[in-house]
C-alpha cells in the first residue's frame, strides 16, 4: 500500500484522460525511444518491444509500439520477427550482428503505419507494418564522406634517394 501525498487524490479535480485517435495509415518519420525485452503472456518465449516517437509533421511526439517475437515456440512467429527486425536494422543502417537492443536506441527511420481492425475485446489500433530508410526526409543522414586517400609512405623514397646520393637526409645529419 502506498500513501498518496498532499492528503490524497480527488478525481473530481481533473478530467479523465481521453483515448488517442488512431493515426491515419501512411508513412511517418520516427525514432526508437524505448526498448525492452519481455516475457510472452504464456511465459513460453520473449519479445523485444520497441517504442517509436514520431519526429515530423502533425503527428509529432505521438508514440507507436511494435513487438518482435525473438524467442517463441512458433517457428513462424520467430521467422516473422527476424524478417521485421532485419528490415528495421537495414532501415537504420545497422548491418552487423547486434547483441543489445540499445544499439537501436535513437535510430530514426520511416515507418509505415497501418490500422489493425478491432477484434473481440480489443479496439482498433495502429501497427507498424514496414520500415524504410529516410531517403528524401529532412532528417536523412548526410552521405558518408569519401574515404581518405591512403597515406603516402615516404620511407622507401628517402632510402632510395639516400642510396643514390650516398648521404643521409638533411634532418638525420
Amino acid at each position: 500500500m502506498a500513501q498518496l501525498p498532499n492528503d490524497g487524490f480527488d478525481p473530481s479535480t481533473a478530467p479523465p484522460s481521453q483515448d488517442f485517435e488512431l493515426l491515419s495509415e501512411g508513412s511517418y518519420v520516427a525514432t526508437v525511444t524505448r526498448d525492452d525485452v519481455k516475457h510472452t503472456k504464456a511465459r513460453t518465449g520473449q519479445y523485444l518491444e520497441l517504442e517509436f516517437t514520431i519526429v515530423e509533421g502533425p503527428a509529432q511526439r505521438r508514440k507507436l509500439w511494435t513487438r518482435f517475437n525473438i524467442l517463441n515456440p512458433s517457428p513462424k512467429a520467430v521467422a516473422r520477427a527476424n524478417r521485421d527486425l532485419a528490415a528495421l536494422c537495414d532501415a537504420v543502417g545497422i548491418h552487423h550482428k547486434i547483441k543489445d537492443s540499445d544499439e537501436l536506441m535513437g535510430k530514426t527511420c520511416r515507418v509505415h503505419v497501418a490500422i489493425e481492425p478491432a477484434e473481440g475485446a480489443y479496439s482498433a489500433s495502429n501497427k507498424i507494418d514496414k520500415f524504410e530508410t529516410l531517403a528524401g526526409s529532412s532528417l536523412a543522414p548526410a552521405a558518408p564522406a569519401a574515404p581518405a586517400p591512403a597515406p603516402v609512405v615516404a620511407a622507401p623514397m628517402v632510402a632510395a634517394l639516400q642510396a643514390a646520393k650516398g648521404s643521409a637526409a638533411p634532418w638525420a645529419q
